[in-house]
């Protein structure tokens, strides 16, 4: 962070860093973490054995370690010691997540595995996927040596031949997902990060300088956001390992850091991986900030010590003083220094000399300055040692504690503590004192790379702004809309776990918006779920339930908005959203404003403070419908839910005209308002659903004095005429055992009733502009799409109010693909009921390609609307539909800790090779199924080397891809292949007379085209 000069100013005691660094200095946060340490997967679980004082490091048994191939004449030997700082699945990885073939996995180093799923879980802390960002996306890395190369893959080989012979395809395709030097970039491939990739190996003190690469990086703007980190897997891994007096190593496998019975340290498994913004970013985005990077400082001892691998008193205070000046901080406001205390006879005190020199110069310091090392609960994690000590000292800012310095009993005496401020954490306590925390971090490399990092606790999080004001209009109490709760996953049982997971995350006082909030954030995969409810046990409740998971389809359904008609109007509805503001409220205000300029009624009087009976009077239930129609429509759209097509029952028809711009919003106002007031002058009538075909219902017509108003579905009609004789007809129809309801209308529409409507409507309907429609629409007239011509004809839209609505055809149109978008729909009844979805599924037609959704309740459902919208937005999700959840915030919710990605981890491992033995030499048989390879194929082929090109060339994808078999027409980089891997199809092909380049491979990727070509 060299560019944040010390004479630039910054906070002193008594201040908040935070908001000076806003205007003078900028920062660092660190917005997301995660790791894998010795005894914990998650750095939930890392806290509590710290908090705990727990040593992490294990007891091995000589068995284990035989089995491990550890030889026994070390373990004879009086200098072995058993004891491993072992990570628990390390040999496991999730290689379908990442899209590598299982031969791939298996030849990778752990390290770049489990480093891997690290950075993704890190991104997910953070609450961010770099596919939605903008900005470049940096990787800052720390390996350490791949024991994996050469203890494991190497023995498979002989060196000489592999190594000696030069560099070879096979030799590249080792290092490659070995070597040190694609550590960082192989991280930046698999997630597709664009920024800088950077492997930094500076042995131990590798992954804190990585830290202060990424700080340098987003300072300057290179990077917006960064991963830095580090990890180490020692293979073999559970083994001991062998002491020797006077070496660095501890005699009897514990570190004990500082302590007067230290005798040396205990290399180990583990690392970690912290997300890293600029501080005034993630202000802005309103990131989870867990504390903030103030000052970093790296540095070298150059000669200034006894040899190479000897540390520096000098260097090191020097690179603590730096990094206290870039923060603009002083020495005495140093509270906690998470040190490099590797519990050696000569690395601890010279350490605490540098601490002494650099943050109490002057002997004259009185402020307490605590100082431990995670190292003694979970051993060295080499080159991840440092970001694993950030890690740890982040989180005791965040809970204001000190871990206890595990084995700690009593100081070193050659630390010289005395009556001085420097005291080990001998036992946790709570961390108070009278500013904002701060606390250094140092870590220590072998050939005097030093690197030192200075953290502040985050900043007060704003408070939570209140709502907009209420109406006195509409009742006071209001719901906000339900928080949507979004899972995702590969496959159908990574989804079952996410969910449970997530379910077991949440507690009676969780607050649901937060997690919606922050799972927004994420990564959508194909098979989802999401959960809308009110309460932490609702949710929770939702979550364990089991369902059916489909996976979302290559092209999701195109969202087709269907607006229903008077009769589905109901006393209150819309009121949860018009009282939760935004969108839907702003839109309606502005309809009811046009339709009480125009009329002298406000709508509103009708929908939020009538009764029933006011929205049977067809001039008061028209406006109202087309109100709360238009503004839900526009509310979904604030969702980015933007129909690919529009379809309106009867009145419902004027709301899809005017959102597909046939009409302006004034003239279709006008239009409806005189549409309601002509219908409500209408004689008298009476409606009635019928459930039968329309043959059924048109062979009895004759002579009954009632039309056919509307065919609805295949098995449902609407007939319409005067009282008496819709009394006498639904008497008839009934004695002959069919279903006849009376509909909510006090006129019989879409018949003769409405011909002087009609007449005078037309006139009306001349004198408004009217356009052709910009978004596709259906017909009620037709059942088809509405052409220009209908569009802009008076005289259709005069019509329409008369002739029989044909939804049936309307729905099945849209659910035979004649559309411009394709089969698959996702319709959304946008407006109160689901008699319009409902319906639609029972179209032929209808098949799981399509959705069917209601955006509004049920007026006899006990939930609220905004819980039934949150439904509707979460099921076209769940479709593969794309949802803005932008709209659903209220900038109240903040980020919040939930677990990650549930990895569904196998075991990918390639076993060192047993060594030639002697026949009868007791040598350990151990019986393993492998892909054959394609020689091995040909042996049970008949036609043996006769056999067909296709046959040839699966077998060898599928040795080449560690896969069990290949079909024909599958993707070779689908199934995880590339430029490398083709390279090796090729040299395997040449065995067998095909003579292939990897451009073939490139051209012609499925092995049914690939055999066409060489043919």
């Amino acid at each position: 962070m060299s560019d944040a000069r010390p004479d630039a100013g910054g906070a002193r005691a008594g201040s908040d860093p935070h908001e000076e660094a806003g205007a003078e200095i900028e920062a660092v946060a660190v917005v997301g973490m995660a790791g894998r340490f010795p005894g914990a997967r998650t750095t939930e679980e890392f806290w509590d054995h710290l908090v705990a004082g727990r040593d992490c490091l294990e007891e091995l048994d000589d068995t284990e370690l035989l089995t491990a191939g550890v030889p026994a004449s070390a373990l004879a030997g009086p200098g072995y010691v058993r004891r491993a700082a072992a990570l628990d699945g390390f040999a496991e990885f999730d290689a379908e997540f990442f899209g590598l073939p299982p031969s791939v996995a298996a030849a990778m180093d752990p390290q770049q595995r489990l480093f891997l799923e690290s950075c993704w879980h890190a991104l997910e802390d953070a609450g961010h996927d770099p596919a939605a960002r903008d900005g470049a996306v940096g990787v800052f890395a720390a390996p350490s040596f791949s024991g994996y190369f050469g203890y494991n893959l190497l023995s498979h080989h002989d060196p000489r031949v592999l190594l000696g012979s030069g560099t070879s395809p096979a030799l590249i395709h080792a290092l490659t997902l070995t070597d040190p030097n694609f550590f960082a970039t192989r991280v930046a491939h698999a997630l597709d990060l664009r920024g800088p990739a950077l492997t930094v190996q500076t042995a131990c003190s590798g992954s804190l300088v990585a830290v202060h690469l990424a700080c340098q990086s987003l300072l300057s703007g290179e990077t917006d956001l960064a991963l830095a980190g580090g990890m180490t897997v020692k293979v073999p891994h559970r083994a001991g390992y062998l002491h020797e007096p006077g070496s660095m190593m501890s005699a009897d496998g514990f570190c004990r850091p500082f302590d007067a019975a230290a005798n040396g340290t205990v290399f180990g498994s583990g690392g970690g991986v912290v997300a890293l913004k600029r501080l005034s970013d993630a202000l802005a985005d309103g990131d989870r900030i867990r504390a903030v990077v103030r000052g970093t400082a790296v540095n070298n001892d150059g000669s200034l010590k006894m040899g190479f691998t000897a540390p520096s008193v000098e260097m090191q205070a020097a690179v603590i003083a730096e990094a206290l000046a870039v923060a603009g901080l002083e020495p005495h406001e140093v509270g906690y220094v998470e040190a490099h205390g590797t519990g050696t006879v000569l690395g601890d005190p010279v350490e605490t000399a540098a601490l002494r020199q650099a943050l109490d110069p002057a002997g004259d310091r009185t402020a307490p300055c605590l100082i431990g090392s995670a190292k003694g609960n979970i051993g060295h994690l080499e080159a991840a040692s440092g970001v694993v000590g950030l890690i740890k000292a982040v989180l005791a800012l965040e809970h204001r504690t000190l871990p206890a310095t595990a084995h700690f009993t009593a100081p070193n005496p050659e630390l010289g503590l005395g009556d001085g401020p420097f005291e080990v954490v001998a036992a946790t306590r709570q961390w108070t004192g009278p500013g904002p925390l701060v606390a250094g971090v140092s870590s220590l490399g072998v050939g005097g790379t030093n690197a030192h990092v200075v953290l502040t606790e985050a900043p007060h999080a704003p408070p939570r702004r209140t709502p907009a004001p209420t109406p006195a209009a509409v009742p006071a109490a209001a719901p906000d809309a339900a928080p949507v709760l979004l899972v995702s996953a590969r496959t159908p049982e990574a989804l079952r776990d996410a969910a449970r997971e997530l379910a077991g995350a949440i507690g009676p006082d969780t607050d649901l918006m937060d997690v919606a909030h922050t799972l927004a954030g994420r990564r959508a995969f194909g098979f989802r779920a999401a959960v809308s409810a009110r309460s932490p046990e609702r949710a929770a409740a939702l979550l364990r339930a089991d369902r059916p998971a489909v996976r979302v389809a290559a092209a999701p359904p195109a969202p087709v908005l269907l607006l229903p008609g008077q009769g589905s109007p109901y006393p209150r509805m819309g009121e949860g959203l018009y009282r939760a503001g935004g969108v839907f409220r702003r839109e309606l205000d502005r309809c009811a404003e046009l339709f009480a300029a125009g009329t002298g009624r406000d709508p509103r009087d009708a929908v939020f403070r009538g009764d029933a009976a006011d929205l049977l009077r067809t001039d008061l239930a028209q406006p109202a419908l087309f109100c709360v129609e238009y503004a839900l429509a526009r509310t979904l759209e604030s969702h980015g839910v933007r129909p690919a097509a529009l379809a309106g029952h009867s009145v419902g028809e004027f709301a899809a005209a005017c959102l597909a711009g046939v009409m302006e919003l004034p003239d279709a106002v006008r239009l409806v308002a005189a549409r309601g007031r002509l219908m409500h002058a209408a004689p008298a009538g009476t409606m009635l659903s019928v459930r039968t075909a329309p043959e059924q219902v048109l062979a009895r017509l004759d002579g009954s004095g009632l039309e056919l108003a509307a065919v609805n579905e295949p098995g449902a009609c609407v007939v319409a005429g005067p009282p008496e004789q819709a009394a006498a007809f639904s008497a008839l129809m009934t004695t002959e055992g069919f279903t006849v309801t009376a509909l909510r209308t006090p006129h019989a529409f879409h018949t003769a009733a409405m011909d002087e409507a009609a007449e005078r409507f037309a006139e009306l309907a001349g004198r408004v502009p009217l356009s052709a429609p910009a978004v596709p629409l259906l017909s009620n007239v037709t059942g088809d799409w509405m052409t220009d011509a209908e569009a802009t004809d008076p005289e259709r839209w005069a019509r329409q109010m008369r002739s029989t609505v044909r939804w049936s055809d309307c729905v099945r149109t849209l659910l035979t693909g004649t559309g411009p978008d394709g089969p698959g729909r996702a319709l959304v009844e946008t407006g109160p009921g689901r008699a319009l979805a409902s319906a639609a599924r029972r179209v032929p037609g209808w098949s799981d390609a399509h959705l069917a959704v209601s955006a509004m309740r049920h007026p006899e459902e006990r939930i609220d609307d905004g819980e039934a919208l949150s439904r509707a937005l979460g099921a076209l999700w769940e479709t593969g539909v794309e949802v803005d959840w932008s709209g659903t915030r209220h900038g109240r919710e903040r980020r919040v800790p939930l677990p990650g990605y549930p990895f569904r981890r196998v075991r990918h491992w390639i076993d060192p090779a047993e060594p030639a033995r002697p026949a009868g030499a007791g040598a350990r048989a151990e019986v393993r199924e492998r892909p054959r390879t394609a020689e091995q194929r040909a042996e049970v082929t008949p036609e043996g080397a006769g056999r067909g090109a296709a046959e040839v060339l699966a077998g060898i994808w599928a040795e080449v891809l560690g896969v069990a078999s290949v079909r024909p027409d599958e993707d070779f980089f689908d199934l995880g292949g590339d430029s490398v891997l083709a390279a090796r199809v090729c040299g395997r092909a040449q065995a067998f007379g095909l003579d292939l380049t990897p451009k073939d491979v490139f051209e012609h990727p499925t092995v049914s085209r690939l055999a066409v070509r060489v043919s």
